[in-house]
């Protein structure tokens, strides 16, 4: 393993009259190791930046596992790949997944991809379940010879010796178990070992952000679905009395055009455009505005009615959300208010034809319960107010 660093110089000199040679030699092994090892620590940087491109550009946490799983195997020249997803809740935790790496033809190893598909693993049992159980990366150099491989059979029936798996972790929690395998018997080597750890840990964070961004994204359809299928008007306002979020119900209550009601619109738009349109009580100024506002940040629910310009009436209830904004609810009861005033009305009326009639009159219910009487009743009945109410 010794490497020499020769050189030959070719001079005339006078011995015997002959030209003579003068050569010399120097050791340059640890050097050689020096820039191996730089050049292999460089690749190593290379690669790692690889994988947080790929994985980070992948849409999906499925496209990311497989932007990875090719990428591996080109880089470590072993040729098929395969994710086992962890499913902590199931009742077989390493659940089989869609995404391979395979060489041409594919069909080589359908028998194999069959039987994987179908296979889930227990903690310890498999390759991919004892890495699940070490937490850590795992080599066979020959699988025909490891007594814990259920699939020897079928890896044999198609030529498949080596395995090698590593999980992918965040924050002590394993997400997937990424398995390799070659058609040659491999020696197992430390460094790759130790590469795909990194490897691991790396697509971990990658993995655990695109959840996140998942959940956060049908968090939100989720939101705007109830947004827009309550009967409630909603608009919800930032510390800074900016609108952050509202459904159409609220801008339909409101009659408030979209250069008025947009994300970002400031409160004092909105109530100069009410005041300006001619909307009763809007004739508040900007400092008892702001009061009405600390009182709310400050915990304070304020319910009250709105009138619009055209006669229309909201009930509007406003309250504190947590970041310090304010959400605000309106209901339109507009019809309920007519009724109520159309009500009024008709017993106004009756109880003045009540108490103008010349015979009284007494209303029972059907457990004989008084529910209403007039005047000319009582005088008739010369019956006090104690008996007759």
């Amino acid at each position: 393993g010794t490497v020499w660093w020769c050189h030959f110089h070719s001079y005339p000199f006078v011995f015997g009259g002959e030209e003579g040679w003068i050569n010399w030699h120097e050791d340059i092994t640890e050097r050689k190791q020096a820039e191996d090892e730089l050049r292999a620590q460089n690749d190593f940087i290379k690669f790692l930046h690889r994988i947080s491109l790929v994985s980070n550009e992948a849409p999906t946490i499925e496209d990311a596992f497989k932007a990875c799983l090719d990428e591996i195997c080109v880089s470590t020249d072993w040729p098929i790949g395969h994710v086992y997803v962890h499913a902590p809740d199931h009742e077989v935790p390493l659940q089989p997944s869609g995404v391979w790496h395979l060489p041409r033809p594919k069909k080589t190893f359908a028998a194999f991809r069959k039987i994987t598909e179908a296979t889930g693993f227990q903690l310890g049992e498999g390759l991919p379940g004892r890495v699940l159980e070490s937490r850590s990366a795992m080599w066979v150099d020959d699988i025909n010879k490891d007594g814990n491989f259920p699939r020897a059979k079928e890896c044999n029936d198609i030529g498949v010796r080596a395995g090698l798996a590593f999980p992918v972790i965040h924050d002590g929690q394993i997400l997937a178990v990424f398995e390799f395998f070659s058609e040659q018997a491999e020696a197992p080597d430390q460094r790759t070992l130790d590469m795909l750890a990194n490897v691991g840990q790396q697509l971990g964070g990658v993995i655990a952000q695109k959840r996140a961004e998942k959940a956060l994204i049908e968090q939100k359809a989720l939101m705007d679905a109830v947004f827009e299928n309550i009967d409630q008007g909603v608009m919800m306002f930032d510390q800074n009395m900016k609108v952050i979020a509202f459904n159409e119900q609220e801008r339909q209550h409101m009659r408030l055009p979209e250069d008025v009601l947009f994300t970002g619109a400031p409160y004092d738009g909105i109530a100069h455009y009410n005041k300006d349109r001619g909307d009763p009580g809007t004739g508040l100024t900007k400092s008892q505005i702001e009061d009405r506002w600390k009182s709310i940040r400050g915990g304070e629910r304020a319910l009250f009615e709105y009138v619009r310009f055209d006669g229309g009436v909201l009930e509007v209830r406003r309250h504190l959300i947590p970041g310090g904004g304010v959400v605000q609810t309106s209901t339109d009861i507009t019809e309920r208010m007519h009724a109520q005033t159309a009500l009024a009305e008709q017993k106004s009326l009756l109880d003045a034809v009540f108490e103008n009639m010349d015979e009284g009159v007494i209303l029972y219910d059907n457990d004989l319960t008084v529910t209403a009487y007039n005047e000319q009743a009582r005088q008739c009945m010369r019956l006090p107010e104690e008996v007759l109410y």
